[in-house]
């Protein structure tokens, strides 16, 4: 299964869900709608054989053990945590969250010199914790912008902004005539633009990289943006722990580059083995935070065959 066909599927499948974990949110406390959250689960444990299939495939590279039915049931109960919670940070409750994090210091000088930096996510663990904790809770005030693809026709992403019309302002579409501009206007005035670097959109330009025992495929666009308008790049994590806990971390990937043209390839190919590998390490240490419930080696191999056709 491509992840075009995953994510289509997985939205059919979701979208009823998702709307009872919004009702759940919003009626009930946090751990009653914890409870409710397992036949949820084992809904997904009977229907979702894909996911299933893709799911005991990642926890059989990350685990030091056989896998089988309960790792899958417990990745998908982690999964719609995770989303429950983000409608808990939408509607501005983190502060019912415990929180670590680690390696902002880093990141907070830059900001403090006015200097834009970018971030490189992934689907590990949640994006929301990190925008939720850096708007509401950190003493330097700083602007933030989400670079993403926005597909009108999909609709739980609409589903979960009414939760927060204020998003709207910060996202930038990476499919707009003005997309570039948008995001040096927000660098240059200091602000963190963050984007998810571990899968390909479409034909974008990517490249197979060792990940967990075998190839995948990641973009380089964000090495190309990097490069291009000369910024700081950091990855960033925000793990759930269990409980109400999550554990945000970021990480200095690159400083701030003005390479020779003849270097820019070898540059942007660093830049994105180096993101992969530190992926690859996280995932092995936080297993059950990996979101990408689809073959991640598979559509490797179906964008090979169809470069070589």
């Amino acid at each position: 299964m491509t992840h075009t066909q995953w994510k289509q599927n997985k939205e059919h499948g979701t979208l009823f869900w998702m709307r009872i974990i919004i009702w759940l949110a919003r009626h009930t406390s946090r751990g009653f709608a914890l409870i409710l959250l397992h036949p949820i689960s084992f809904y997904f444990l009977l229907t979702a054989s894909e996911s299933r299939k893709a799911s005991l495939d990642f926890l059989g590279r990350t685990l030091a053990r056989p896998v089988g039915w309960r790792d899958f049931y417990h990745h998908v109960y982690v999964f719609s945590t995770t989303l429950l919670d983000r409608v808990f940070l939408f509607t501005g409750r983190v502060d019912e969250f415990d929180v670590e994090v680690s390696g902002a210091e880093e990141i907070l000088a830059y900001l403090q010199q006015g200097q834009g930096c970018l971030l490189l996510g992934s689907h590990l663990g949640s994006f929301e914790i990190m925008r939720a904790m850096g708007t509401q809770r950190q003493p330097v005030e700083f602007g933030l912008r989400i670079l993403m693809h926005v597909d009108e026709s999909e609709k739980l992403p609409l589903l979960l902004n009414e939760l927060a019309p204020e998003m709207a302002e910060i996202i930038i579409p990476t499919e707009k005539p003005d997309t570039m501009l948008r995001v040096k206007e927000a660098l240059d005035s200091g602000c963190l633009v963050a984007l998810l670097a571990d899968r390909v959109c479409g034909h974008e330009k990517h490249m197979a990289c060792d990940f967990l025992g075998d190839r995948a495929h990641f973009p380089m666009a964000p090495a190309q943006l990097a490069l291009a308008l000369k910024v700081p790049v950091f990855s960033f994590y925000g793990i759930y722990a269990g409980g109400k806990h999550y554990r945000i971390q970021f990480n200095l990937l690159a400083e701030a580059a003005d390479i020779r043209r003849e270097q820019r390839n070898a540059w942007m190919e660093m830049l994105t083995r180096k993101y992969a590998d530190e992926l690859a390490e996280k995932a092995t240490e936080s297993p059950f935070n990996w979101f990408n419930f689809y073959d991640f080696w598979k559509h490797a191999e179906d964008k090979e065959n169809a470069e070589n056709q």
